[in-house]
């Protein structure tokens, strides 16, 4: 789920763009912007950012799923030519590929140790797949969503990009347990962030922070070890995209043409975290994940004044109390189908062309040339395939594996 919301004092809402347009119990953090590009520790500490921020956007960055597939036939000629595949990329930089449909993909040598053999690029994720055809104790497929995905299009977009893709490997997916999550809240800070600061106001219950200096001057900083259930990364993002040079797209989410002094608030949290809170399926994550916010900004750290000798009682800095507040847009925007999203899910086209291919397959094994008799032979046989199954609790399924409100929760069509 692509989860951004704007503050509501900033015009950072792009028109179509899958988020709200405002964000209810978020106050606005928006000042004009200092004529000094930077202060001095001292002034820092004597103005903690009481109001010279900006509030942009929050959401999920980056999203890892481990997928519980269900292979329908011909699972092992499927690994074969995987195996093969595997084998061609190791000779060259990945191997490209293509599916019934053209939707091209590419096939690379390494896969994901120590469970995943096999490593597939398409242009929303990266599959990763394992020999087991089975997958009983732990999931058989793990899936990598990019972040640029997860932005424009929305994570009910690339979930149902990825349904249409296992279909053509004869795979479908069971369950879908979430592995990895990176939370974070974007701010313009005109006068910036430095070491001395941010060391003289943390509270936090991890131990380790590194940090990262370009000639003195802070780019990066980090609570929680590397390998820790969960890190927090507090970076000038702006930095980060002039060196990567790959994500200017941010701007048109930020709705701005000047991307200067942006920072970034971000957690990522791994499955031991994930698992401690009982998330266990993304229904779970949007149900929780205004309250796991909250739980890392106020009680895992936060930042505060040092204006009691007891660290809890110290007075919450303005700025960090409006991060905090940033938990309100992930409640509000948790596991439901949010205005702008609907057109981002695969057009019925997409569904009417492949169903048309199917009833020329069965009207030729039928030897059938009439196409009004081919469909109504399919349409009985498909009738005939769901008459003992329960077809609305699997459209019920599928909804909330897209992040969309079932029919009977929202009191009308999908």
């Amino acid at each position: 789920m692509a989860i951004f919301v704007s503050g509501d004092h900033a015009p950072i809402q792009p028109a179509g763009s899958p988020g709200f347009a405002g964000s209810a119990g978020i106050p606005g953090g928006t000042a004009e912007p200092s004529s000094s590009m930077a202060l001095s520790v001292t002034r820092h500490a004597q103005n903690p950012l009481s109001d010279s921020f900006e509030f942009l956007v929050c959401g999920i960055d980056s999203l890892d799923l481990g997928l519980y597939i269900l292979w329908n036939y011909k699972f092992s000629d499927f690994i074969s030519k995987l195996d093969e595949k595997k084998q061609d990329a190791m000779r060259a930089n990945g191997v490209l590929d293509h599916n019934p449909h053209e939707r091209q993909f590419i096939h690379l040598a390494a896969g994901k140790p120590p469970n995943y053999r096999y490593h597939l690029q398409f242009p929303e994720y990266h599959l990763y797949l394992s020999i087991t055809e089975k997958a009983e104790g732990s999931p058989n497929g793990y899936l990598s969503v990019n972040s640029e995905a997860l932005w424009k299009y929305g994570l009910p977009y690339v979930l149902e990009t990825l349904e249409i893709d296992l279909y053509h490997f004869g795979g479908t997916i069971e369950r879908i347990q979430p592995s990895r999550v990176d939370m974070c809240a974007d701010y313009r800070i005109p006068d910036g962030l430095t070491l001395p600061f941010l060391e003289a106001h943390r509270v936090s219950r991890a131990k380790e922070t590194t940090f990262h200096l370009r000639h003195d001057v802070l780019e990066t900083y980090y609570v929680g070890s590397p390998s820790a259930p969960v890190r927090l990364r507090i970076y000038d993002k702006d930095k980060e995209i002039h060196a990567k040079g790959t994500k200017f797209w941010f701007a048109e989410i930020w709705n701005t043409d000047d991307i200067a002094k942006v920072w970034r608030v971000e957690f990522q949290m791994r499955r031991p975290f994930l698992r401690q809170f009982g998330i266990n399926s993304l229904e779970d994550l949007w149900q929780k994940i205004g309250g796991v916010w909250a739980y890392l900004t106020e009680e895992w750290i936060s930042l505060r004044l040092p204006d009691n000798d007891r660290t809890a009682r110290r007075s919450v800095l303005p700025w960090w109390e409006h991060v905090q507040k940033a938990g309100n847009a992930y409640d509000s925007a948790g596991g439901v189908r949010r205005s702008g999203q609907s057109d981002m899910l695969a057009p019925v086209e997409w569904y009417v062309s492949h169903v048309a291919g199917c009833l020329a397959s069965v009207a030729a094994r039928l030897n059938i040339d009439d196409c009004t008799e081919a469909v109504k032979v399919l349409g009985d046989n498909l009738e005939g395939h769901w008459r003992h199954k329960d077809f609305k609790s699997e459209v019920q399924k599928r909804s909330i594996r897209l992040g969309r409100i079932s029919c009977d929760q929202e009191g009308g069509g999908l």
